[in-house]
C-alpha cells in the first residue's frame, strides 16, 4: 500500500464516526420537539425504526441506532427510555 493512502483511509473512518455522531445529536435533539407526531415521523422516517398505528412518544425518548427497533400497535414510550436498536429491539402492543 503506498504511504499517502493510509491516512485517507483513517480519515474516511474517522469522518464516518462523526456523521453517525452528528445523526444522534441530531436525532436526539429533534425527538425533544414537542408533538407526538412529529417525533413519530422522526423515529420513523430519520431514525428508521418501524412504528405501529396510534404510537405516542413523550419528549425526552432517545436512540442510540439508526434502525432495528420495532413497536406495535397502541404503544405508549414514556421520558426518558432509551431505544437501543443496536441488536434489535422489538416491543409489541399496548405497551406502555
Amino acid at each position: 500500500m503506498p504511504d499517502g493512502c493510509l491516512p485517507l483511509v483513517l480519515r474516511q473512518v474517522e469522518w464516518r464516526r462523526y456523521q453517525f455522531d452528528l445523526f444522534l445529536i441530531g436525532a436526539n435533539f429533534l425527538l425533544r420537539i414537542p408533538g407526538h407526531r412529529f417525533r413519530r415521523a422522526v423515529l420513523r422516517h430519520i431514525a428508521g425504526c418501524e412504528i405501529g398505528a396510534r404510537c405516542a412518544f413523550e419528549r425526552g425518548v432517545r436512540i442510540s441506532a439508526r434502525g432495528g427497533v420495532k413497536l406495535g400497535n397502541h404503544c405508549n414510550v414514556n421520558h426518558g427510555v432509551l431505544l437501543d436498536g443496536g441488536g434489535g429491539l422489538v416491543i409489541g402492543s399496548l405497551v406502555n
